[in-house]
């Protein structure tokens, strides 16, 4: 479902529609953590050490493969754009190694959902063996009382989202163990009852500004999605395609590459506007050639190499010239 991130922020990008709709679209991460949470139960139990080891594998390094492209694009903004860019201290590069975002590279901030992934994930293997005396249901209790509490203090926003979207794990991991319809709409009425109003009130518009820093507004607006979604698709079957597995297997290499979208246009012009401002063009481009070329299999290994990126980078670099040609024979 990771797809689902990388339409959101398109739609962002491009300024597409406007709000309320723009917030109506912000329960894709929620979605994520719940799928994730389900997603435990198929799985095989997994010690501390080997989800640390598995997900750092998985997650961490396909991220740190795309950070030589990353200081090219960083390379390329100080080349072009001296103004619009700024020299990088250690510590924000020890935090973007830490994949957190930063304001130096056009659009580039999305990555700060990895670390609360791997945070949440690894904290499953400690909630399964408290399990035992203490129940995940009780668990996911307190965490909701403990969010509700350190969302009115002055943490960090991070310890806020690890909090949030780990209800948002648990959330999926118990809709599959014990949650029925009957409960899930029982547990969804006070929750869709403050949506509704945050909405209606105009109080949780704009959802973005509830999403960072994370607060009681997007959490029951994320409760109130996940609800209705599941009792929706419960009583849906997709059947299996080529389509969704290719989704599945590539997801993340797409939501990874997304941040290559202003690269081409730097061509275009040499203007600030059209280098840094993503176009319809550029970002299907780069989600279909890196679903042609480019991905990481489940055990995070490239798929089909450097040789796979290079054919992604020249075809789409070919495809933006024509487009650059045709924009400058036509006086655009």
């Amino acid at each position: 479902m990771i797809y689902i991130v990388c339409f959101i922020h398109i739609t962002y990008w491009f300024d597409g529609f406007g709000e309320p709709y723009r917030s109506y679209m912000l329960f894709e991460m929620p979605l994520i953590f719940f799928i994730a949470g389900a997603a435990q139960t198929y799985a095989k139990p997994k010690s501390l050490p080997k989800m640390i080891i598995n997900r750092v594998w998985r997650v961490m390094f396909p991220f740190y493969f795309f950070m030589p492209f990353l200081a090219v694009l960083y390379v390329i903004m100080h080349l072009y754009f001296p103004h619009h860019t700024y020299t990088l201290s250690l510590w924000e590069v020890v935090k973007i190694l830490f994949t957190e975002g930063n304001e130096a590279l056009p659009y580039y901030g999305y990555t700060w959902f990895i670390s609360v992934y791997l945070i949440v994930m690894c904290l499953f293997p400690l909630e399964s063996q408290l399990d035992r005396h203490f129940s995940i249901k009780h668990q996911l209790l307190v965490n909701i009382v403990l969010f509700a509490i350190i969302s009115f203090t002055n943490l960090p926003n991070k310890v806020k989202e690890i909090a949030c979207y780990n209800i948002f794990f648990l959330l999926g991991y118990l809709y599959y163990h014990k949650l029925n319809a009957r409960k899930t709409i029982i547990c969804m009425v006070l929750p869709t009852f403050i949506t509704c109003y945050g909405f209606m009130s105009g109080a949780s518009i704009p959802m973005q500004d509830h999403k960072f820093s994370t607060d009681l507004w997007f959490l029951s607006f994320g409760v109130t999605a996940l609800g209705w979604i599941s009792l929706i698709v419960s009583n849906i079957h997709i059947p299996q395609n080529r389509l969704l597995r290719m989704w599945n297997e590539r997801g993340y290499t797409i939501y990874l590459i997304s941040k290559f979208q202003p690269l081409p246009a730097v061509f275009d012009n040499k203007r600030l506007d059209r280098a840094i401002k993503p176009s319809p063009a550029q970002a299907g481009g780069i989600l279909i050639y890196g679903l042609r070329y480019l991905h990481f299999d489940e055990h995070g290994n490239l798929s089909h190499g450097a040789k796979g990126l290079c054919v992604a980078a020249s075809s789409h670099r070919r495809m933006m010239l024509k487009l650059c040609l045709k924009k400058k024979s036509s006086g655009i």
